[in-house]
């Protein structure tokens, strides 16, 4: 008889009807259920909630909490166009502020300048930028680097310098007045003939090109369409190909907003553009990197098939039909990167020609430079009939060659010739070009003469881009005397400290998710640089429909930014999101001082959408007493009594104040803590009258502080029970970054509470009890957060889950918390079944205790699997066959993708339904799935909790089926990449991955063409049209600052171990461990007893915390100690080669047992197609009625992993420092319970590349080889676990 039903069975006979039975628990649902075999486990699901929610709230005092809110005034506001006038408002006031600032700086400059022209020599105080040692410089956080203020450098150009003015102090005053200002990092000035100063000195590489971009902008304003074209066919060593290569990269930094480039290469037989779909490109940080990438990837081409005449006529016929489209007027600027080796002397008639013929018939003006690489090494001077054919052809030179061309052509080329640049490049590392031969090269008008269309007042804005975590745009103008440009001057402007009052605005902070608010900064084409519900700014900026997925039709929308006449509006788009339609609205209006757009996004509802905010209170005190700055480790208070909580410093006496940097003004966040600083913050934000000035905290923060206060007393008391022993910390956060933590300990100074998971979840779910994680924490071993939502003040009202959440509060405990709420609360959890636990992602929360060796291997924690793989409490891994026929289930769980535009990855999850209304039975074997089953042949059983996150699944371990369900899925242990990016199918159980994202569609090489770059870094990725983006989530960080090293400070809470005799008494207890397995992880300790988790990680005797991971690698060591080479390469080569051999031998067993078996995947397609005619790999196969009856009776595959190395391994969810990249790029397929034949379909090989930021995926076969240019290291930020 099934044991869930032995109480139930006796109420039904109290009753007599089974109606009685489902009334009484149905009460307060709408579902009746009719399958009475299920019924048990909604009773067991109720008994744990209720036992869940009791704890929970006894624990957390969620009751206290919300008392205490409702008893708080708070606004209603509006939510209307309003707050985009004034945030555009703040902004033009910024944006003119720098503006006047530059234009200053500018006059300062040309009304000190001196007539006279000078060298070095009268530069000696300012140091070359490349030979600053680190001694003269210091860190600035306000630079993102080290500088020193009190001069500026200079970036040599290694030529006699002229330049307009002396170096003197007062100039270096005068940027020094300007960087006060926290907005604004660099400053420079570039001489057209003179040397080029930075400013404050840094360090800057002497290869490192650096403000070209700014400066072309302002030196040479004119919009110009630019070809690189290189000649591949020609190139002999590899040492050319490098030179070809490293050239054209740099003449890709020319670019500047407004131009438009493209690269080609010609080969001898095909000339191939960078972007087969376009003529000519953008220079968006985007479509630079696709320019790049195709520079990276051109091999050496065909010398004998070579023709430059052929290559010259393709790059200018793109100039012919972009003219013809009748676009504005450019200048035509042609690269040409050449060996200029003739395949004939008579060549370059011909080529010189055909150039003129195309010229004149299509009536363009063309400059044409020439760089001439060399052939020795140190040698800038190019064969002497190279020198001259290329030469001839940039200068555009038919004296030579006079016979070859008719009298009108000669007439006709005197009036339409610009005469272009040859430039020698020799081999070496050291040849390149210089900034004032990019200045040469790209203009098409003497730069002595000052041009009539450029005004010395205008301004130019370069695109935005990254620098030490900052989003910077650089701001320059031109310096000119007597009508002729003489130099630049500019500043670098950080967005992220300007464009503050879009992310951190009050009404933006506090705006709950169901109203869709977003703020944007986007400049003139619509392209997003800043967004409020992004933290980070991508370093690719997105047009904002894509960021916002509109459909194809409303990308014209966006040209409204750009029209003259108009300078704001408004438009609505409906788009369907989670299969229903939703209306939004967009208003946007134009800054008068910057090239930008403010827009903001909102959801169209019925009623006007509001924002509760909390008022100031005058009449009431904010009473600081419970509390204190959780910077234990500045200030020191001699009436506190420190004490080391699990290795961290804190006070058991008063709770901690966190203050995120979203509470604070960037300015002061530039500025280090201090005991002087904390003692400032401390008085204000006990000031109830507002009398204290403010020290850079933002408004509201003072009354979220002492809102959140009162819990403190409660939270102590508890502490002074029993409940000490299984709580890890307690902790409350608002949307507005306040964080009130007990006991009170030192948090990390970017710790981001409301981008935590934990937050976030509880956010998503108000009303629920939400459980995140496990994470591994010192000293105490795995610790599971548990949230919920506190909602706005309503005093004397119901709360429901519609409400306006005010804050999450939350804490932390260990997995044995719930291995012994499972055992106390349901009985068959003790006795006659597995438990599992998990939550709606799939993370497995619990498993049960291990105290016995199973007839049946499970995977376990620790055993088979590296604790740095990212997956490693994920149910795909943890419980396969579980899995395997849960994904069938398309109404219990979804397989899902989004996108993650921080990583530019795809991201691919798992949603189970929570709100799911029945219990999914398992059969035990696919013969008794027929009418007629049986309560004995049950495997599984998987409900829902109520009002809760997480899934039971009660497992049979005594069942023993025939036709067991097959297993297979795919799970990396090192990294993020999914096995096949190619296809995406709901059907496949795989783990949690990411694939690379490519939004440029528009950009690929034609499949002609793209066999001939076998480098090329373009693969069929996932496209961006109709996924959703991902929610915002921080990347895990530990919670607290640095564990204490050494220590003599007393431990907060006294647990003794020992004390614990039972497995049921150890279970939860803080720091302890039920030890029952020897050090082998296998063989069961005969006694076993409650010792500290350090002592016995995952309960293998021996086993630590923190060295667990470094265990395999200090095995190693130990073998080779005065260890002979020779015998022991001897024995290593025989070992090896026996194994081959048996390997081998294995192997063919195996091919031939898979052959008769028909080894299949879960819809009865064969797992690698060996009878195909053709090699291809054979993903997609049509589903058959037949075949879907097969899906959950087939064999399992065996597990077959590649452990990384622990040293140089990824711990995402590590709690002890920032996370690292791993060097290993194993990647396995993780099943467990039969360790049944290896199919050779199944193996796989990740491999990373660093170097080359590729995306390769080759198949042959059955094997495939990924290298992936995706941040694949990143832990998916919906996916997380919570830090």
């Amino acid at each position: 008889m099934h044991p869930c039903l032995i109480p139930m069975i006796a109420l039904v006979i109290v009753n007599m009807t089974f109606v009685t039975i489902t009334a009484m628990y149905h009460q307060h649902q709408d579902v009746i259920r009719e399958n009475y075999i299920t019924l048990a486990a909604h009773f067991t699901a109720d008994q744990l909630y209720k036992a869940h929610r009791l704890q929970v709230n006894e624990l957390l005092g969620v009751p206290v909490i919300q008392s205490i809110i409702d008893g708080l005034d708070f606004k209603r506001t509006i939510l209307n166009s309003s707050l985009v006038r004034d945030i555009t408002n703040r902004l033009d006031a910024q944006f003119a502020k720098y503006c006047n600032l530059l234009t200053e700086t500018k006059k300062y400059i040309s009304s000190s300048s001196q007539p006279d022209w000078i060298t070095f020599r009268d530069y000696r105080s300012m140091m070359e930028c490349a030979r600053i040692t680190p001694g003269y410089l210091s860190y600035e956080e306000q630079f993102g680097t080290r500088v020193n203020m009190t001069s500026g450098c200079l970036i040599s150009t290694k030529q006699p310098s002229k330049f307009l003015y002396y170096a003197e102090m007062n100039l270096t005053s005068v940027l020094h007045t300007n960087a006060l200002d926290s907005a604004i990092r660099w400053q420079y000035i570039i001489g057209i003939s003179g040397p080029h100063i930075e400013y404050p000195a840094h360090a800057i590489p002497i290869h490192k090109r650096r403000h070209w971009g700014p400066f072309l902008s302002a030196a040479l304003p004119q919009k110009r369409r630019v070809i690189i074209l290189v000649d591949a066919g020609t190139l002999l060593t590899d040492m050319h190909l490098a030179k070809a290569k490293s050239v054209a990269k740099i003449l890709l930094d020319g670019a500047v907003p407004g131009d438009r480039y493209m690269v080609i290469v010609s080969n001898g037989t095909h000339n191939t553009k960078a972007c087969k779909n376009q003529n000519f490109l953008g220079v968006t940080s985007e479509q630079i990197a696709v320019m790049t990438a195709f520079i990276e990837a051109f091999e050496r081409g065909n010398q004998k098939a070579y023709s430059h005449t052929n290559a010259i006529q393709m790059a200018c016929r793109l100039f012919v039909e972009e003219e013809d489209d009748g676009n504005e007027f450019q200048h035509n600027i042609l690269f040409y990167i050449s060996r200029g080796v003739m395949s004939e002397l008579g060549e370059a008639a011909s080529v010189l020609n055909a150039l003129a013929e195309i010229v004149l018939g299509a009536n363009i003006r063309v400059k044409i430079n020439t760089l001439a690489l060399s052939d020795v090494t140190g040698d800038e001077t190019p064969l002497f009939w190279s020198y001259e054919f290329l030469k001839s052809i940039a200068e555009m030179n038919f004296t030579k060659y006079q016979q070859s061309l008719g009298e009108k052509l000669k007439a006709a080329l005197k009036k339409t010739i610009i005469p272009g640049k040859m430039i020698s490049i020799g081999t070496n590392e050291h040849a390149t070009l210089t900034l004032l031969q990019m200045f040469e090269l790209l203009s098409t008008v003497n730069h002595k003469k000052l041009l009539t269309h450029l005004s010395n007042e205008e301004l130019f804005w370069s695109y935005p881009y990254s620098e030490y975590q900052a989003t910077l745009v650089s701001l320059s103008t031109s310096i000119q005397k007597d009508n002729k440009l003489e130099a630049v001057v500019g500043m670098d402007l950080n967005l992220d400290i300007i464009a503050d009052v879009i992310k951190y605005n009050d009404l933006v902070v506090m705006a709950p998710a169901k109203t869709r608010l977003r703020i944007f900064l986007c400049d003139l084409q619509g392209r997003v640089i800043i967004a409020s519900h992004m933290r980070k700014t991508s370093p690719w900026p997105l047009h904002i429909g894509t960021l916002e997925t509109w459909s194809g039709k409303d990308f014209w929308l966006s040209d409204h930014f750009s029209m003259e006449e108009i300078s704001e509006g408004s438009f609505e788009i409906v788009k369907e999101e989670m299969l229903e339609k939703v209306k939004l609205k967009y208003t946007w209006m134009r800054l008068k001082n910057a090239p930008y757009v403010v827009a903001m996004a909102i959801k169209v509802d019925e009623m006007e959408p509001k924002i509760s905010m909390l008022l100031k209170n005058s009449k009431r005190e904010y009473l600081l007493d419970n509390l204190v700055y959780h910077r234990l480790d500045i200030q020191r208070d001699s009436s506190l009594y420190y004490c080391s909580h699990f290795g961290y410093l804190s006070t058991m006496k008063l709770g901690g104040v966190y203050l995120s940097p979203s509470c604070f003004t960037v300015s002061s966040l530039q500025r280090p803590p201090s005991p002087q600083w904390i003692a400032n913050y401390w008085v204000y934000l006990g000031d109830p009258f507002g009398l204290i000035r403010n020290t850079g905290i933002r408004l509201s923060v003072r009354e979220h502080v002492g809102a959140l206060s009162g819990i403190i007393p409660h939270w102590r008391d508890k502490t002074a029970s029993d409940s000490h022993e299984f709580v890890l910390r307690r902790y409350i956060a608002t949307s507005r970054g306040v964080m009130i933590t007990y006991p009170a300990t030192v948090i990390r100074d970017n710790y981001e509470p409301d981008l935590q998971l934990w937050y976030v979840r509880a956010n998503e779910f108000p009303g629920r009890i939400v459980v995140t994680g496990p994470f591994l924490e010192d000293n105490v071993g795995q610790v599971v957060t548990i949230s919920t939502a506190v909602f706005e003040g309503q005093a004397g009202s119901m709360h429901n889950s519609k409400d306006q959440v005010f804050a999450v509060v939350a804490m932390d405990v260990t997995v044995g918390f719930f291995s012994k709420l499972l055992r106390s609360a349901i009985n068959v959890c003790r006795e006659s079944r597995r438990c599992v636990l998990f939550d709606d992602l799939g993370n497995v929360i619990s498993r049960g205790i291990e105290t016995s060796v199973s007839s049946k291997k499970t995977r376990s924690y620790g055993r088979s699997v590296s604790w740095n793989a990212v997956e490693r409490f994920h149910i795909s891994y943890l419980e396969p066959q579980l899995a395997t026929y849960l994904i069938t289930k398309t109404k219990f769980v979804q397989k899902k993708q989004c996108m993650q535009w921080a990583t530019r990855s795809i991201e691919r999850f798992f949603r189970f339904n929570i709100s799911y209304s029945d219990a999914l039975t398992i059969p035990c074997d696919d013969i008794s799935s027929l009418p007629g089953m049986k309560l004995g042949s049950i495997r599984a059983e998987v409900i829902p909790v109520p009002q809760t996150n997480l899934f039971l699944a009660l497992i049979n371990e005594s069942c023993d089926p025939q036709h067991p369900i097959q297993a297979f899925c795919p799970c990396s242990v090192s990294d993020r990449r999914c096995l096949l990016c190619t296809r995406f199918d709901v059907a496949e159980c795989e783990c949690p991955c990411q694939c690379p994202l490519n939004c440029n569609t528009q950009c690929s090489l034609s499949s002609s063409n793209a066999s001939l770059y076998p480098k090329t870094s373009f693969v069929p990725n996932v496209e961006c049209s109709g996924l959703e983006e991902c929610p915002v989530i921080a990347t895990i960080i530990p919670f607290g600052a640095r564990p204490l090293q050494k220590t003599v400070l007393s431990e907060c809470i006294n647990i003794k171990c020992e004390n614990y005799k039972t497995v049921d008494d150890c279970l939860g207890v803080l720091g302890c461990q039920w030890c029952a397995f020897d050090s082998d992880g296998q063989t069961l300790l005969l006694n076993p007893s409650c010792v500290f988790a350090d002592q016995c990680f995952g309960g293998t005797k021996g086993r630590r915390i923190r060295g667990f991971l470094e265990s395999e690698s200090q095995l190693a060591p130990q073998w080779s100690v005065s260890a002979p080479v020779g015998p022991v390469a001897a024995g290593i080569m025989s070992v090896f080669l026996i194994m081959v051999m048996a390997v081998y031998c294995y192997r063919s067993q195996v091919n031939r047992l898979v052959e008769a078996n028909s080894l299949t995947d879960s819809y009865g397609a064969p797992l690698c197609g060996r009878n195909f005619e053709d090699d291809d790999f054979q993903l997609d196969h049509d589903i058959s009625g037949s075949v879907k009856e097969k899906a959950v009776t087939l064999i399992q595959l065996t597990s077959f992993e590649r452990m990384s190395n622990p040293l140089a391994a990824v711990r995402p969810q590590y709690r002890v420092s920032p996370r690292t990249e791993s060097s290993d790029q194993g990647y396995s397929t993780m099943t467990d319970r039969m360790q049944g034949d290896e199919s050779e379909c199944a193996t796989s090989n990740v491999n990373i590349s660093r170097d080359t930021e590729k995306t390769i995926l080759d198949t042959d076969g059955c094997s495939i080889t990924v290298t992936t240019e995706a941040d694949i290291h990143q832990v998916p930020r919906n996916l997380l676990i919570s830090s």
